[in-house]
């Protein structure tokens, strides 16, 4: 996939965010033990695809949007809160396909788009009061509106509607802002308010315009361009991480047969840092740890930036496919919408996860048998760091190495690389845990590293971890 940044647009974007805090700062959120989890809710949904759910920001409410339908539920009691009804052609007495959900920052109101392709115009976008469960505005937009999000202070909004994007006030609907002269697909707000990307519909002649991301700049009273990043794939999902690092898209091959891939983008250096593929409908979720990635991956469901898989409790075989996926912003629910393989109708399921073991170190004694740290210098990828120095060192067909990552409650990192049907007399297998706290500039300092293993011939059974000496 070939990747690239407007030379122009590379020094403005440094210069946009070189006082960014969410750009460049640390930022501390709670981990979860996604082993430890438990389905807290089911909805059914008899013959409607859930298309697309969000959280409300304290997690109590969640927006369904299906086949046209929009629904709010109370995801404690499992109850429908609200059933709302706006997102219809009149002329043609039809649903509109919904194509943008987001709460504002009080949760108070929940802002919803459609696109109806030059009908219905006052089905656009459409601002619901969500104490009354009805409409409080409808923003009249030629041709519908594709996305939708609200500032940080829930003072405006911005939407890709018609021919470009435009910042609305949530009082009266007035148009503050504009930008670009194109139809958008997707937009995404950073989370300081100052950036936002939009990527254009592919509706023209030039369906180059669906691989360029571009960049903008929302200070002062005039917004302006200053970047654009491009793939050689069409893109329709844009989101920022939560603490800005990260700007995520979803792309789809120009070839027939050509996976979906998710892109995480580096986007203040214009650099693609991560691709992974997607299956089926291309569901993701990014959880507010900016560090945690939910989707339909070949080989997880859930896993870090870099494709390390995250150990999870949760029976994905069970569920099959997602078709929407959606993280709370406490960061500890998963909502997952599909229709796994052995039901007759689709469904909505969450789940929570218990906190992560907090303190900072040391790992259990009992667990793991603690041995001397190698001598190595402070790391961005940790991963890459234990199989280096303990991972399988030439390939045999016999032997498995597995890796997985988890973040911690107490804001370091927790790696596990075991090593099983091992070509040797004494070990069948053999478990390293290394510990990371942070260092300067996003890299990771090894402080730990316990050892563990299991016997082919004792002193224990064979599937038992020991750190014994084996026979």
């Amino acid at each position: 996939m070939c990747v690239g940044v407007g030379l122009l647009g590379a020094a403005s974007l440094a210069a946009a965010h070189a006082a960014s805090p969410a750009a460049g700062e640390e930022s501390v959120v709670s981990a979860f033990d996604w082993l430890d989890v438990a389905q807290v809710q089911e909805i059914e949904r008899p013959g409607e695809r859930v298309e697309r759910m969000v959280f409300s920001p304290d997690g109590s409410l969640m927006a369904l949007a299906a086949e046209g339908d929009l629904e709010v539920w109370d995801v404690e009691a499992g109850e429908l809160r609200h059933r709302l009804a706006g997102h219809v052609d009149r002329e043609l007495d039809m649903n509109l396909p919904i194509t943008g959900l987001a709460f504002s920052p009080d949760g108070a109101t929940l802002a919803s788009t459609s696109w109806s392709q030059g009908g219905a115009p006052e089905a656009a976008l459409i601002l619901w009061d969500l104490q009354a469960g009805g409409a409080q505005l409808s923003l009249a937009a030629e041709g519908g509106c594709h996305d939708v999000a609200f500032t940080p202070g829930g003072g405006a909004l911005w939407a890709a509607c018609g021919g470009d994007v435009q910042r609305y006030s949530p009082v009266d609907g007035s148009i503050t802002a504009r930008l670009g002269e194109q139809p958008i697909e997707a937009i995404a707000l950073h989370p300081d308010g100052e950036t936002l990307a939009s990527v254009a519909a592919n509706l023209g002649p030039d369906p180059a315009v669906s691989t360029r991301v571009n960049l903008w700049h929302l200070g002062g009273e005039s917004p302006g361009h200053i970047g654009t990043l491009t793939a050689d794939a069409t893109l329709d999902s844009l989101v920022f991480s939560s603490d800005g690092r990260h700007l995520l898209s979803r792309a789809h091959g120009a070839q027939e047969g050509a996976p979906t891939q998710l892109l995480v983008w580096e986007w203040q250096r214009g650099n693609l840092a991560y691709r992974h593929e997607l299956l089926g409908s291309g569901a993701f979720a990014i959880g507010p740890d900016g560090q945690t990635l939910a989707g339909s991956f070949r080989d997880a469901l859930l896993m870090a930036l870099d494709g390390t898989p995250i150990e999870h409790g949760i029976l994905i075989r069970q569920q099959g496919g997602a078709d929407a996926l959606a993280f709370s912003t406490s960061g500890d629910r998963l909502a997952w919408a599909g229709k796994p393989p052995t039901f007759p109708a689709p469904l909505v399921r969450v789940w929570q996860a218990e906190p992560a073991p907090a303190g900072g170190g040391e790992l259990p004694a009992n667990d793991y048998q603690l041995i001397e740290l190698p001598e190595v210098e402070a790391t961005d990828d940790p991963v890459a760091l234990a199989r280096k120095h303990y991972g399988l060192r030439e390939f045999n067909p016999v032997t498995v190495e597995t890796v997985t990552l988890r973040m911690r409650q107490s804001g370091n990192i927790l790696v596990t690389l075991s090593l099983e049907g091992l070509k040797d007399d004494s070990v069948r297998a053999m478990s390293y845990r290394l510990l990371f706290n942070p260092a300067s500039e996003g890299r990771w300092q090894l402080v730990e590293v316990g050892r563990q293993q299991q016997c082919w011939r004792g002193p224990t059974e064979p599937d038992e971890w020991t750190t014994e000496l084996c026979h």
